[in-house]
This record gives structure tokens, C-alpha cells and sequence, in this order.
């Protein structure tokens, strides 16, 4: 019996020998076993999950940093508010922030805390007031600061509305 792996190539191209149809021999079955491990391991289903709880206090707070300026948006009228999926709706968020009451330049004019009560004794006429004049003066915003967030989906957006709605 005659083994030839190249039937069909003329007889002057390929020799057939011993040692090559070992050697093709070997690869096939090479391969054969290596085919048959990987449709092995193809098949086996492992399924695993893993939840890991953290009960540490400094893990449920995300530090949030940020820093924003408003060209033309007077600061009595700003706020940082948050809202997430637990039900958690906080106008004027505390934190860490200061804004920076800009001119037209941009060029700082004043400080203020932005969580002092520096708008708490306003009338709302007063705000209307200032309100006015820094649309006027095209007086600009820049919040910056830093407020903790609760690691939950949710969204914060700083808005337009009456500082005392927050007192």
C-alpha cells in the first residue's frame, strides 16, 4: 500500500519519501489533538459573578472639583443643584465653592462663599435689582470648588434661579 499526500502533483515536482509522510503524518495529528482541546474548552461553560459591597464611609462619596465661568450670567442667580436615583433633589449643593463675581473683562470684582447667607437679607426686589444691573454690566460667574456626591447615578446642573429658594 502507497501513502502520497501529493497525488496529484506530477511525479517529476514531488518525491514522495518516507521521512515526509511521517512528518505530514505527525502535523495532522498534531493538530488533530490541539482542534480537539480547543472545541473541548469551547464547550466547557463556566459562569461566574462577583459583588463586592464596599461598607467603608469614604468609599460612598465621589469629591466632585470643578471650575466654571459664566461670562455673562450674574452670580445672585446661580445655584449648583443635584439630583440621583435615590430620590435625592438638592438645590444649591454645599460644598467646598466659592464664585468669583467677574466683569465685563473678566477680571475679578468680588468673592463670595457660595453657601453663606450673604443672599439670605436680600428682597426679592433687591435680587430682581441685582439681577438687572449685572445683565447690565455683563457681569460674569466663575464658580469653582469642590462638593461630595453620593456614588449613584444621578446628575448635577448648575441653574438659574433665586438664591433664597436654598434658604
Amino acid at each position: 500500500m502507497e501513502f502520497d499526500f501529493y497525488k496529484d502533483l506530477p511525479k517529476d515536482i514531488a518525491k514522495p519519501t518516507m521521512v515526509g509522510a511521517s512528518f505530514s503524518a505527525g502535523v495532522i495529528v498534531v493538530i488533530g489533538i490541539l482542534l480537539f482541546y480547543q472545541v473541548a474548552e469551547f464547550f466547557r461553560f463556566q459562569s461566574t459573578s462577583e459583588i463586592r459591597v464596599s461598607m467603608a464611609e469614604e468609599d460612598q462619596y465621589l469629591t466632585l472639583n470643578f471650575d466654571i465661568t459664566f461670562p455673562e450670567t450674574p452670580c445672585t442667580i446661580l445655584s449648583l443643584d443635584l439630583v440621583d436615583v435615590t430620590g435625592v433633589h438638592i438645590v444649591n449643593v454645599g460644598g467646598k465653592m466659592e464664585k468669583r463675581q467677574l466683569d465685563k473683562a473678566g477680571k475679578v470684582l468680588s468673592v463670595i462663599d457660595a453657601y453663606s447667607s450673604h443672599y439670605a437679607e436680600y428682597s426679592a426686589q433687591q435680587v430682581y435689582d441685582d439681577v438687572v444691573t449685572g445683565l447690565q454690566k455683563k457681569e460674569g460667574c466663575q464658580m469653582a470648588g469642590a462638593v461630595q456626591i453620593h456614588k449613584v447615578p444621578g446628575n448635577f446642573h448648575v441653574s438659574s434661579h433665586n438664591q433664597q429658594a436654598a434658604y
